[in-house]
């Protein structure tokens, strides 16, 4: 069976909100508002996460890139933390540990309806189970 993307995101854009605002109030001063959304628009983009039916993905940079994955069914534990803009507006960091490790190797930051995902994820792994 071949493997296959059950959700792919990256960082809310609401998450960079202050971005948004500062770049916006800061526009008259023309290069310091463009610098300023343009920084929030790599932040946005820099981060890609994949949920496979096989294992969970992330890859990180533009010119040069990280890429770290880990199998579905290695997975123990699952953190999703949330700050209060982050409750308000639905996003938040996912934490990933896997088998044999101590701490979380992996992280989704500020992933849209985290919670939503994080169940994504037990039922994809209950149905391989």
């Amino acid at each position: 069976m071949a493997e296959e993307i059950i959700w792919k995101g990256g960082r809310s854009p609401l998450s960079l909100l202050r971005y948004w605002v500062i770049g916006v109030l800061t526009l008259p001063l023309l290069g310091l508002g463009i610098v300023i959304i343009v920084l929030g628009l790599y932040r946005m983009y820099k981060n890609r996460y994949y949920v496979t039916s096989e294992r969970i993905k992330t890859e990180v940079g533009f010119l040069s890139r990280t890429t770290r994955d880990a199998e579905l069914s290695k997975i123990q534990d699952t953190l999703v933390k949330q700050s209060i803009l982050g409750r308000i507006f639905n996003y938040g960091d996912l934490f990933f540990s896997t088998a044999g490790s101590s701490g979380y190797e992996i992280t989704f930051h500020d992933v849209p309806n985290p919670e939503g995902l994080k169940a994504t994820i037990r039922e994809i792994n209950k149905k391989k189970g």
